[in-house]
């Protein structure tokens, strides 16, 4: 993978975390974390609301970001190695004796 593509794929996944932070910071309502069950759903709900629409682009760009991720490390990886997902055994030298 060359590194045009890694770098694009570098900005693309910087444009998506910031996406996906900036849903989360927006949509908030601070009652995710809290004890208490006023925020109780039921699912025999007729139509979806704009909560569960927002919670399934979450959902999604979520995903995205991740499978994105996954994608760099492993073309990370192929840059820093050569070519290949798994490098070979690395030949290790024995220590030289010490001098007396």
């Amino acid at each position: 993978m060359g590194d045009g593509i890694y770098n694009l794929l570098l900005i693309v996944g910087v444009i998506v975390s910031a996406l996906f932070t900036l849903l989360i910071l927006v949509t908030s309502k601070g009652d995710a974390m809290s004890a208490g069950g006023s925020g109780i759903r039921t699912t025999y709900k007729g139509k979806a609301t704009i909560d569960d629409q927002i919670g399934r682009v979450t959902i999604a760009i979520a995903c995205i970001y991740v499978c994105l991720m996954i994608v760099l490390d492993i073309a990370n990886h192929q840059r820093s190695r050569g070519s290949g997902i798994i490098a070979p055994p690395v030949q290790s030298q024995p220590a030289p004796a010490p001098k007396k």
